[in-house]
């Protein structure tokens, strides 16, 4: 059997990794009706309060599409309200969205926590720069 090239090894390997870390998140967001695509759009609207669909789009990165259907989900849940016009409004959390989005941050801490109990503080340090030399690699050349 021939062996996987480098880039095909470390493709496999990141897909594995973000395969468990959804499947984890999905796990704990399920009792809300919600998956890990949620958790992204919860967590920016935890962090800056409240965004446009524009400004959302933009950090997390997903399509215009995605971000509509997303949202929508978060409002008919009543986890996330709209303030302002009908066609210029900005998104922020209800209580209850806060309190989803607060709780899923500690336990997804507590989860990677565990994963990389076993880094030292120079290994942590050299992952994140790793990655942030691959994204930066894959966004220079796409």
């Amino acid at each position: 059997m021939k062996k996987l090239s480098l880039s095909l090894e470390l493709e496999k390997s990141i897909i594995s990794l973000i395969k468990r870390i959804t499947k984890k998140e999905d796990e704990f967001l399920s009792q809300y009706g919600l998956t890990h695509f949620h958790a992204l759009y919860l967590g920016h609207l935890n962090l800056y309060d409240e965004l446009t669909m524009a400004e959302l789009t933009n950090m997390i990165g997903f399509d215009k599409a995605n971000t509509t259907r997303v949202v929508r989900d978060l409002l008919n849940k009543n986890y996330v309200e709209k303030t302002g016009g009908e066609r210029k409004f900005k998104l922020h959390l209800t209580n209850l969205g806060k309190n989803i989005a607060n709780d899923f941050n500690k336990k997804i801490n507590i989860f990677m926590s565990n994963v990389m109990k076993n880094f030292s503080p120079l290994d942590h340090e050299n992952l994140v720069n790793l990655i942030d030399k691959l994204k930066f690699g894959i966004i220079a050349n796409t």
